[in-house]
């Protein structure tokens, strides 16, 4: 699977472009025992707990080799089950459990076999060839039936000549994609095609052909998918991206990165999400137009098919207007670029020479585009290359290599240029309890964050990762718990799939230069004061006082200390109760008993802290007694549509955390919330819509 690897001739940033003072700090890591062979897969690995505690995680393949033979075991979902990812790995062959779902398209009642089978997908695959990935899992709290974006190449090789044969077709490597679902109702040993959910807007009648793409590019489809659930506003996120690539291979010259939604309640349903494009959330996810996320500018992208026109249009950090389309570099390696002030320059991608308007030599060029917010450097390289680094005023770098060939973009009137932006590329998204704001790791080695996911264009860089630690097909887990995807701390870990590299990531204190960094956030009470760990408050679940066997409803919140660094906090808590002294936990024996729904609250000692150094390396949970409170927003989440009214979009748009002071109590270990039920206060699968979640804080008399 080439998901999450296409290379679009890009470079590191070199030092020389870097900006004098970087705005964020650098992180630091530790490397983790790698994990085991067999837990790796071609896309990104999905972690999450059932219903009945239980921890899994979901590896998926689907290989190029032996294609029309579903006897091999190379197409492949599989879900493993131990107390925590640790023991997942290092249980391996002995206390880890596997099922194992054959995907083969040749497999009768495998997923992908089931895909072909469908009379629309939204349309058929041409050659019945679909290799199908399950990445990301929704937990149906009512009924434990498990949801899974699934990751779809198909239509393998569509420009092909000579009739090849099916094996050559998917041998090639090179394939359509798109984003289907899928269920289990039996913990992962079948999966049952739900139907397409995202599609892409360029094709035709669902299918790569001529009619979509009568020149000489085509749209790859949808993928790089990455699943989010936002239990703060109700609705799944996909991350995911759209490639257009020149036939009939995968020379790639444009990419942007998109995102679609749907409210949690429609289960993943096709027909409830909706994509982002141009400020708004209206566009259909089947077939609707990808707008461009992660902008430092907020700009949006398009392509011309029959034009062979990609570009990227909108306002400007200036306020003037921008257009930047592709130029395909001759073969001389010449092109020309010019500063805003009209200044005029020649580079030559085949000799590595800069001129100006004179003819003399240059060795570089450097200077600040007020339009793009950035900084540009343009210079020759050792292997007469031309290099073209922006750096944005956020300090967020990015790069082209460019020879002759390759396409630039730019203004076609004022020769200035732009580099294509890959900030939020197949990044890591989750709810932060440190900065109480989304945080995404992304491919680009930045850490990014945001206090509104409905304004995907509002990331911005507080971090950058260390080098090694953002290797392909990344995912995240939280690091205290090592069961949680959906959440992190201010330490977290990050897994890659692809390599089976584990890295702890320790945020590293800001200096007095560095503005833009994680700000460690206390949350609010109903007053909207920050909580103060040495004050006592009264807690509420809906209605109902918390109140647990003997204790009062007097709480103290105390803060848990990072793993890193004992300095600061990690975002999660205890609640310790005032009359006891106790901390608030669920009371029962073994890891999944004591992450199950329905699974009693009591008071007790503090349990035990993490252990990085636990399980031969692999780390040891913390214990049931720390919590984290869970923003919840007063939105009310929806599929629209173009002629949804004003009002209707508003109501389906209050998807900002920044302020929030109601939340939910939810448990660390198990992404459970806290709620009374029976008279008794539980665990329970985080619930958008229930009152009897929401937790209100006020002091104490």
């Amino acid at each position: 699977m080439t998901l999450g690897l296409l290379v679009l001739s890009f470079v590191a940033p070199s030092s020389a472009s870097a900006a004098p003072t970087q705005p964020f700090p650098d992180y630091g890591s530790t490397t983790n025992p790698a994990l085991k062979s067999g837990l790796n897969g071609d896309i990104a690995g999905s972690a999450f707990v059932d219903n009945d505690g239980e921890f899994h995680w979901i590896s998926s393949y689907s290989l190029y080799t032996k294609p029309t033979d579903p006897s091999t075991t190379d197409s492949v979902t599989k879900t493993y089950t131990n107390s925590d990812l640790g023991t997942v790995s290092s249980g391996l062959g002995t206390t880890t459990t596997l099922n194992t779902a054959n995907t083969h398209m040749n497999e009768p009642g495998s997923l992908c076999y089931k895909v072909d089978q469908k009379p629309v997908n939204p349309a058929p695959s041409l050659y019945q060839d679909d290799h199908c990935d399950v990445i990301g899992i929704w937990v149906d709290p009512a009924t434990g039936t498990w949801y899974g974006a699934v990751n779809d190449e198909f239509q393998f090789n569509p420009w092909a000549t000579g009739n090849p044969t099916p094996n050559e077709r998917v041998g090639s490597g090179i394939h359509y994609n798109r984003i289907l679902m899928a269920s289990s109702s039996d913990k992962g040993k079948t999966w049952d095609y739900q139907g397409a959910i995202v599609t892409s807007p360029y094709q035709h009648n669902g299918v790569a052909d001529s009619t979509a793409f009568p020149a000489n590019t085509w749209s790859y489809g949808i993928a790089g998918v990455r699943l989010f659930i936002d239990h703060a506003s109700g609705y799944f996120y996909l991350l995911y991206n759209e490639q257009i690539m020149t036939k009939p291979g995968y020379t790639a010259f444009g990419k942007w990165f998109s995102m679609a939604r749907a409210p949690i309640s429609g289960k993943m349903a096709p027909g409830t999400w909706n994509k982002y494009s141009k400020g708004k959330w209206t566009e259909p996810g089947l077939g609707g137009q990808d707008g461009m996320i992660g902008s430092s500018l907020d700009l949006d992208a398009s392509y011309n098919a029959a034009q062979d026109l990609v570009s990227y249009q909108g306002s400007g950090a200036d306020g003037s207007a921008l257009y930047f389309s592709n130029y395909k570099v001759p073969s001389t390696g010449i092109f020309e670029f010019a500063t805003p002030q009209g200044t005029k320059y020649q580079a030559n991608s085949v000799a590595g020479t800069l001129t100006d308007a004179s003819g003399q030599a240059v060795s570089q060029v450097e200077f600040n585009d007020p339009a793009i917010g950035a900084t540009v450097l343009v210079q020759p390289t050792a292997d007469k290359k031309i290099n073209i680094t922006v750096t944005n005023n956020s300090g967020d770098s990015r790069s082209q290599l460019v020879s002759a060939g390759k396409s630039i973009y730019q203004n076609a009137a004022s020769k200035r240029l732009y580099v294509q932006e890959f900030r939020i590329e197949e990044s890591i998204i989750s709810y932060n309890a440190y900065s109480q704001r989304y945080r995404a790791v992304s491919y680009n080695g930045y850490v990014y964050e945001t206090a509104d996911l409905g304004k995907p264009n509002s990331w911005v860089p507080v971090g950058k990762q260390p080098a090694g630690t953002t290797n392909a097909y990344l995912s995240g887990i939280d690091n205290g718990s090592l069961s949680n995807q959906n959440v992190s701390g201010r330490t977290y870990r990050t897994l890659s799939a692809l390599t089976r590299t584990v890295s702890t990531i320790s945020q590293t204190p800001h200096s007095a230069s560095q503005p833009s960094y994680s700000v460690g956030r206390l949350p609010l009470d109903s007053t909207g004061n920050a909580i103060n760990p040495a004050s006592s408050y009264q807690l509420s679940l809906g209605s109902n006082q918390l109140v647990i066997g003997t204790g009062s409803n007097k709480w103290k919140i105390v803060p848990v200390k990072d793993e890193s660094n004992a300095a600061y906090n990690s975002g999660f808590y205890r609640l310790q109760n005032v009359s006891t002294g106790q901390y608030l936990q669920i009371g029962a024996s073994g890891a999944a008993a004591a992450r199950a729904q329905g699974a009693q609250a009591s008071l007790g000692a503090a349990l035990a802290e993490f252990s990085a150094a636990g399980n031969g390396g692999n780390g040891t949970p913390g214990g049931s007694d720390q919590w984290y409170l869970q923003p919840v927003t007063a939105n009310t989440p929806s599929t629209l549509t173009a002629s949804s009214s004003p009002s209707t979009q508003a109501a389906a748009s209050v998807t900002g955390i920044s302020g929030v002071k109601q939340y939910r109590l939810v448990n660390r270990n198990s992404g459970m919330s806290l709620q009374l039920q029976g008279g008794k206060f539980v665990l329970a699968g985080q619930n958008f819509g229930n009152a009897g979640q929401i937790l209100a804080i006020s002091l104490a008399p």
